[in-house]
């Protein structure tokens, strides 16, 4: 039998795993990893049995951030009853999530340490494509959540957890941004700045472009990544080629990438498997390789 499982971020995101799975004996178990940069918060699973059209779904709390390279905390059982006929099978979704945690301590202002926020010198939108700025990407803290911040720019809003603007032609143009964080107190704790760039829809025609994505379980789940390759196939945009070695299911005609669940940098740069077994779990690193027949190595990009 053949059962659709649907693993669901707090942003309401179709993750890694999220898929079609054949259920032997009336069970099915899968593994699946956190990554250290997931958002805490409910996660849903929800499982599907497509012979009889009965759904079920349950959830799981990613109650606390750890430090592990890799983080293995969750498994998920779907069982089917045989009591009834096909038709009238009752899918259970059982989810059981096993945390190690690390509690972190206060916030930076209170032990005295300054509070790091990064933006680039610019960066690019173009019109009628939604571009954002998440908060927890550009500040350099353990609990974002616990910081006010407060976004400056002609154009777009600023939401509890990002900034947003969805560009109109006539914003094409430099746009100012700055980006101020304070602590609950009102006490300004760090500031920079930035440049929006809006370029016109045609600004990359004629032109040939290749990508490299690296990523954790937000890039496996090539969600992204085929959003990529719908948005460069429109006219007007460069002929563009995707390069990496993993093409999962779910990934979209020439959509390709470095993207595995749980893997951090530093797996990226040292991980080396001399017996792969052709999965993402046992392999190694697509740019570490044998030195001289002996010795792993980071190949140079």
């Amino acid at each position: 039998m053949t059962s659709e499982v649907c693993i669901v971020d707090l942003e309401g995101v179709a993750v890694e795993f999220t898929g079609y799975y054949g259920v032997t004996d009336g069970s099915l178990i899968i593994r699946f990893d956190f990554a250290p940069n997931d958002r805490i918060g409910v996660w849903k699973i929800q499982a599907n049995e497509l012979a009889s059209g009965k759904s079920s779904s349950g959830y799981v709390r990613l109650a606390v951030r750890i430090q592990l390279e890799t983080l293995k905390i969750a498994i998920i059982v779907i069982q089917q009853t045989r009591r009834r006929p096909v038709n009238r099978l009752q899918s259970i979704l059982y989810c059981m999530a096993v945390l190690v945690p690390t509690v972190y301590s206060a916030e930076e202002s209170a032990n005295g340490k300054t509070l790091q926020l990064t933006l680039p010198s610019k960066f690019y939108a173009m019109p009628d494509v939604e571009m954002c700025i998440y908060f927890d990407n550009v500040v350099l803290t353990k609990t974002p959540d616990a910081y006010r911040f407060d976004v400056n720019c002609d154009i777009g809003q600023t939401q509890s957890r990002r900034w947003s603007v969805t560009p109109s032609t006539k914003d094409v143009g430099t746009h100012d941004l700055s980006i101020e964080v304070s602590n609950p107190g009102g006490k300004r704790l760090a500031s920079a700045s930035t440049r929006l760039r809006v370029v016109p829809v045609n600004a990359g025609a004629g032109r040939e472009i290749r990508l490299l994505i690296v990523g954790d379980s937000l890039t496996h789940a090539t969600l992204y990544a085929n959003e990529f390759a719908r948005l460069l196939s429109q006219p007007a945009n460069p002929r563009w080629q995707m390069l990496g070695t993993h093409k999962p299911k779910a990934a979209a005609k020439g959509v390709a990438h470095e993207g595995y669940g749980g893997w951090t940098w530093q797996r990226f740069v040292s991980q080396y498997d001399p017996k792969p077994d052709g999965t993402h779990r046992k392999r190694s690193s697509s740019f570490v390789y044998l030195a001289n027949g002996r010795n792993s190595t980071l190949n140079g990009i």
